[in-house]
């Protein structure tokens, strides 16, 4: 298994080593959540199941190949400045936050589609979604 620039970056970055992130799985319409460390990152960016070890999919070795879709949800910078400065709006940001990308990962998983054969003619549904 090849190691991922990514996760390798994780692990350097300050105390990345004792640091995790959320993965957040949408299967057949439901939401559930882990931790992974920098080491089960790397695995999960490697294409691997990061609790199993198993590789997931088919290896795309094309350097045209999609492996990953890298998206950035972003909002203006005074929602942030708002909650530090009125502490009761930071737990409705949040929540705001949690809406938002509950809503994305739904509709991801309802509306992106995997292509396979010739061309790409054929489209599958996507049953599963995972995002760190």
């Amino acid at each position: 298994m090849s190691s991922s620039t990514g996760a390798e970056a994780l692990e350097t970055y300050s105390a990345a080593s004792d640091s995790t992130v959320s993965r957040f799985i949408v299967d057949n319409g439901v939401i559930t959540t882990d931790q992974l460390n920098a080491g089960g990152l790397r695995v999960w960016l490697s294409g691997y199941d990061p609790i199993t070890g198993e590789e997931r999919g088919h290896q795309r070795l094309s350097p045209d190949a999609d492996l990953l879709l890298d998206g950035t949800l972003n909002h203006p910078k005074s929602y942030s400045l708002a909650a530090l400065l009125h502490p009761e709006l930071a737990d409705e940001f949040e929540a705001l936050q949690d809406r938002l990308r509950e809503r994305i990962l739904l509709t991801w998983q309802a509306e992106l589609n995997a292509r396979r054969g010739h061309g790409g003619l054929i489209r599958e549904e996507i049953t599963r979604v995972e995002v760190v």
